[in-house]
């Protein structure tokens, strides 16, 4: 038997493993990759979110300009309200109405957005009401989603609040901690300034209460972020949200009216209830999901030049909606 062949063979066998010292140099090589790479493939997936988000921000745009020609004015909501069931409803009668707290909702992507207005006593059908983009201009429900939106119950709803800087939140002493919700009102004559109310407003049986939407609409409404860019959630854990879309954020009516709290009032013509407000510093909506999900520092707005912004949600609480 020739000793020097397996002495040599041997050998071989011995040096074709890995030492310790270089298993652990190829972990600790492979951790900083991966420690440089996952963050890496993490902002490119959000910005694939956000791209999403700006590409439909800008149907939103599209599809409310192709609207405001064929009315005259702009959806009082983009998407819509949350829908319930009528019971025993039949054609040619409408066969849902905006759901009320406790009411059975039609998911969302079964919504049809048609519903009736009422006369005061609510006794007799009177119209249907189609003021939203859904079902009209955009077909597809997708449309009104936020890739960082976490939830995906179709059914889930909410109410919203006005922002805190909105005039109707200014006036009713909205705060952080009192904030105020968003409720189907009527118009009021008796007010000095006048009061408008709702024009889709659905029946006497609504008044003062709140309009509910859907969670996975983040076009109509979104999380509520504090002045540092953090979440807003309420006494229970729960995230508050906001309203991001109205065309009249005052309820009052000619600009002589329709003014500010400053000394002296400034006309307020930054909403799309007006024929030409300036068009780079009125917001159409805003999106707050990736703020709130994704740790963004921004907030996307979309104006009614058709510019969709990344605003710094600090600003966006001093200033939105209507300070821009």
């Amino acid at each position: 038997m020739d000793t020097r062949k397996t002495t040599v063979s041997s050998y071989r066998k011995i040096n074709s493993a890995f030492t310790l010292i270089e298993l652990l140099v190829v972990i600790a090589i492979i951790s900083i990759l991966a420690a440089i790479l996952f963050p890496v493939a993490g902002t490119v997936r959000e910005q694939a979110r956000q791209s999403s988000t700006l590409s439909n921000l800008h149907s939103m745009y599209v599809s409310a300009k192709v609207y405001y020609e064929d009315e005259g004015r702009f959806p009082s909501s983009l998407f819509g309200y949350a829908e319930t069931r009528i019971a025993g409803a039949v054609l040619p009668a409408p066969l849902v109405r905006p759901a009320l707290l406790g009411d059975p909702i039609v998911p969302m992507d079964e919504a049809t957005e048609t519903f009736s207005t009422y006369p005061a006593s609510g006794s007799s059908f009177k119209t249907f009401q189609r003021g939203f983009l859904y079902r009209e201009q955009i077909k597809d429900y997708k449309t009104f989603l936020c890739d960082d939106n976490p939830i995906r119950n179709k059914s889930a709803v909410t109410m919203a609040y006005w922002p805190l800087n909105s005039l109707i939140s200014i006036r009713a002493g909205g705060t952080l901690a009192n904030p105020i919700p968003v409720t189907w009102s009527q118009s009021d004559s008796t007010q000095n300034p006048k009061y408008y109310g709702d024009p889709d407003f659905p029946g006497a049986a609504y008044a003062g209460q709140p309009k509910l939407f859907y969670v996975m609409d983040s076009m109509d409404i979104g999380p509520a972020l504090d002045a540092d860019g953090k979440v807003i959630r309420d006494n229970t854990g729960a995230i508050r949200y906001e309203l991001h879309y109205s065309p009249d954020w005052t309820h009052r009516s000619g600009i002589l009216e329709d003014t500010d709290l400053s000394s002296p009032p400034k006309p307020v013509t930054t909403q799309l209830k007006y024929k030409f407000p300036p068009s780079e510093r009125t917001i159409i909506t805003s999106v707050t999901e990736h703020a709130a999900t994704a740790g963004s520092p921004t907030t996307i707005v979309l104006l009614l030049s058709g510019t969709a912004r990344k605003i710094d949600s600090k600003l966006m609480f001093q200033k939105a909606p209507l300070g821009l």
